[in-house]
């Protein structure tokens, strides 16, 4: 069961949050809260625990302390980092189905999700297609797809960017954003600075622990500092923020 929020705006809250394996945590003294219909990034380099943090956040690993509340925790859609893996159709539409026939969802209205969704991702071509042979691309927004299909308010995207090339990372970032002008909240994890640039705001992960909160400009601003290496210049992420 997990922890039921009250309606007061907030769609994550995470209070003196320890998440890991058996007695070993890897994230430990996690507060915040995330704000319902906003995009935020956990950045972090590998081996920071953020996929561990989603698997708590989703219910599929036990925190090891403290608490965390979801404004609505039985609405919720999870693409894993290779999208691969949540594959479960022989096609691309079949595989968008698959949770609404689990919910018993009229022919119709299944046809008419799938419809709305192939457009909505911009793969209405693929309709037919064995999913074995799409792209890696191509993948993550089948992922987007079939988790938008089931209409969830909070989304949770383990590093959606970190098997596409560059062409597939703008048409991902389009669509987590058209996500959330339905109103859904959005959180994403990343690896690489150049992830997090259009996102509403950042929480910068190292040594288990949160080292930053605050926006994509401030991230970049300080993040030489955070890091300790130098990736790039203020300027020029605000200017990637722009593209």
């Amino acid at each position: 069961m997990y922890p039921r929020n009250s309606d007061d705006g907030v769609a994550l809250g995470l209070e003196n949050l320890c998440v890991g394996y058996g007695t070993k945590a890897v994230l430990s003294d996690l507060n915040l809260t995330v704000r319902n219909g906003s995009i935020v990034a956990f950045m972090g380099p590998n081996g920071t625990g953020k996929t561990t943090l989603l698997l708590t956040i989703a219910g599929m690993i036990s925190p090891l302390s403290g608490s965390f509340r979801l404004s609505d925790p039985e609405n919720m859609g999870f693409v894993l980092q290779d999208p691969q893996n949540q594959v479960v159709g022989n096609t691309v539409e079949e595989d968008i189905a698959f949770g609404l026939e689990n919910r018993s969802f009229s022919r119709n209205t299944i046809t008419r999700i799938i419809d709305e969704n192939l457009e909505r991702f911009s793969i209405s071509q693929l309709r037919r297609s064995d999913p074995s042979t799409l792209s890696a691309g191509q993948l993550q927004l089948l992922a987007l797809a079939s988790a938008c299909a089931m209409s969830p308010k909070l989304y949770l995207l383990d590093e959606p960017f970190s098997m596409i090339g560059r062409d597939y990372e703008a048409r991902i970032v389009e669509s987590v954003k058209k996500i959330r002008s339905d109103g859904a909240t959005v959180i994403v994890t990343a690896s690489r600075a150049f992830d997090v640039m259009w996102t509403d705001r950042v929480i910068g992960l190292k040594d288990r622990r949160m080292i930053f909160d605050g926006s994509p400009d401030e991230f970049s601003a300080h993040y030489e500092k955070l890091f300790g290496e130098l990736c790039f210049s203020p300027e020029f992420f605000r200017l990637l923020r722009k593209c």
